[in-house]
C-alpha cells in the first residue's frame, strides 16, 4: 500500500472554522469602520456649517458701521457705505436672522435678496454687551448645526470695530 497525503473531515472542519472566524473578524472591522466613517462626516458636515454660519457673520459684523436692530435671532446693521455717501440705503443694510424651527437655515439679507449662509442650523442666539442699540459693542454669536446625530457648536464674540 502507498502512502497517500490528504486531508481527513476532522482537518478540513477545523480549516472551515478558522476561516469563518477570520472572515467574521474581517466583516465587524469593515462594518465598525464604515460606522465610524459615517459618524466623523456627519460630524465634520455639522461643524462646517456652523463654521460657515459663524464666519460670514462675524466678517460683516467686523465692517458694522451702525447696528439698527438687535435681537436674540437676528441682527441687521448697516455694513457698508458703496457709494461713499455717508448715508444709509437699502441696499447697504445686511440682516442675518433664523427662524427658531431646529433644522433651517441661517439667512443672510443684502439689498432684499436671501442668501443661505449656513443649513441644518438646531440653535442660533446672540447676545449683546448692553441691552441699548447704540450702546453695543461687542455681538456674542452662539451657533449649533445638525447632521445625522452630530450636533456642532461654536461660540463667538465680535467686536464692533466701527463703532
Amino acid at each position: 500500500m502507498k502512502n497517500r497525503i490528504s486531508v481527513t473531515l476532522i482537518e478540513l472542519i477545523i480549516a472551515m472554522a478558522i476561516s469563518v472566524f477570520i472572515l467574521g473578524v474581517l466583516v465587524a472591522s469593515y462594518i465598525a469602520g464604515t460606522s465610524i466613517f459615517n459618524s466623523e462626516m456627519d460630524r465634520s458636515a455639522a461643524f462646517l456649517e456652523a463654521n460657515k454660519g459663524i464666519s460670514t457673520l462675524r466678517i460683516d459684523l467686523r465692517n458694522c458701521l451702525e447696528l439698527t436692530s438687535a435681537a436674540s435671532a437676528s441682527i441687521s446693521f448697516w455694513a457698508q457705505d458703496a457709494n461713499s455717501n455717508g448715508s444709509k440705503e437699502a441696499g447697504e443694510i445686511f440682516m442675518y436672522s433664523w427662524n427658531g424651527t431646529p433644522g433651517s437655515p441661517l439667512i443672510r439679507t443684502v439689498a432684499g435678496t436671501n442668501t443661505m449662509v449656513a443649513k441644518n442650523i438646531s440653535s442660533f442666539s446672540l447676545t449683546y454687551d448692553s441691552a441699548s442699540l447704540v450702546s453695543i459693542k461687542q455681538v456674542n454669536v452662539k451657533i449649533s448645526s445638525s447632521s445625522g446625530r452630530d450636533v456642532a457648536t461654536l461660540e463667538s464674540s465680535v467686536k464692533l470695530r466701527n463703532l
